[in-house]
């Protein structure tokens, strides 16, 4: 499922089912934030839109496949409201967050039943946190995540914090300095947290920093560093053991193990990629860049060393196993190659995709 500047639309992935993606809302304006429940029939839509077909105004609003008609659950009462929005693992409960709002009042959160859309309502504004940036409150998260024991955790303007849903009230299992702004991608168990940094501000950000994976069993933290200095996005797999990020306005991605070991390289995107996810089994990288494009990608096998570490004749053996392609002297040309296409021998390994 994707949400762009001018749509959401739903996309199969069984292959040759001959499906085409299912385009659900068409806007005019830009959706913001989407969401799927488990059984993937229930949706949640956040959008700053005033005006949108099939009647989709400002606000957070939940949806069914079975009608694909929208229906308005949280309307801001003062100007638009960024969102983080959720579903639990069961399925059973639905969440929705600020992460920035124009009075104090609008920065909650709201977790509904979802059996009978019953609402709780949450008031992100710390006891701690004062001011403002630009005039726009910033006390609001950019992510959240039900764990499995029926918490809620929820990152953004401060760090990362654990709800006890019942009682109303959090727990910062992270801090960040002078309330520096942090994004979070859990593993399955919600043990593990990337987590990374940024400066506060009222826009999503579009670069971060301090990557590092955090043992929430243990309480321990690990930097980071082969992913370089900054990304503008990361996301942990949900078995915990593999990181994605990607390299600030060059639309590369970059694929490792969770011990910081060297990633692989995916190239594909020609502008920088603001969304990344991954499959539940861990065999597939979506991803979604700022122009709208959305690539799929095979999961590398991470416990092998990436392509561009490989010296330089297993490298060229290893080209010449995946494809036809020769790039070959050329004098008359202008920059002294071309490519020529040898007839095809066949994959040495059948790639399962």
């Amino acid at each position: 499922m994707s949400a762009s500047r001018n749509s959401i639309s739903l996309w199969p992935l069984s292959a040759g089912s001959g499906e085409l993606a299912r385009e659900l809302v068409t806007a005019i304006g830009r959706p913001n934030g989407v969401a799927a429940n488990p059984s993937g029939d229930t949706f949640l839509i956040s959008s700053d839109t005033l005006l949108v077909s099939r009647w989709l105004h400002a606000g957070v609003h939940r949806m069914e496949l079975a009608t694909g008609s929208p229906e308005l659950v949280w309307p801001p009462r003062t100007g638009h409201v960024w969102t983080a929005l959720s579903f639990s693992p069961d399925g059973r409960w639905a969440a929705a967050a600020a992460s920035v709002a124009v009075e104090p009042r609008d920065m909650i959160m709201r977790v509904w039943d979802l059996a009978t859309w019953s609402e709780r309502v949450y008031d992100l504004l710390d006891a701690e946190w004062s001011g403002t940036y630009d005039g726009e409150y910033l006390g609001g998260v950019s992510e959240i995540k039900f764990t499995p024991d029926g918490g809620l955790l929820t990152a953004g303007s401060g760090g990362v914090r654990l709800w006890d849903l019942e009682k109303g009230a959090a727990e910062w299992l992270v801090r960040t300095v002078n309330e520096r702004w942090m994004t979070m991608s859990p593993d399955r168990s919600c043990r593990f947290l990337l987590t990374a940094e940024t400066v506060a501000t009222p826009d999503p950000p579009e670069e971060f920093e301090a990557l590092a994976l955090r043992d929430r069993t243990t309480g321990t933290s690990r930097s980071i560093t082969s992913h370089g200095g900054l990304i503008s996005a990361a996301v942990l797999d949900p078995t915990g053991r593999i990181i994605v990020t990607s390299v600030p306005g060059e639309g590369v991605l970059q694929v490792g193990s969770a011990d910081g070991s060297e990633p692989h390289l995916l190239y594909g995107h020609t502008s920088n990629v603001t969304a990344i996810a991954i499959s539940p089994d861990s065999r597939w990288i979506a991803s979604g860049d700022q122009f709208g494009e959305v690539r799929l990608w095979p999961m590398p096998d991470v416990s092998r060393p990436p392509l561009h570490t490989l010296p330089h004749d297993v490298l060229i053996a290893k080209l010449k196993t995946i494809t036809n392609l020769r790039a070959v002297r050329d004098s008359e040309t202008a920059a002294g190659w071309k490519i020529e296409v040898d007839p095809f021998p066949g994959w040495e390994t059948v790639p399962a995709w």
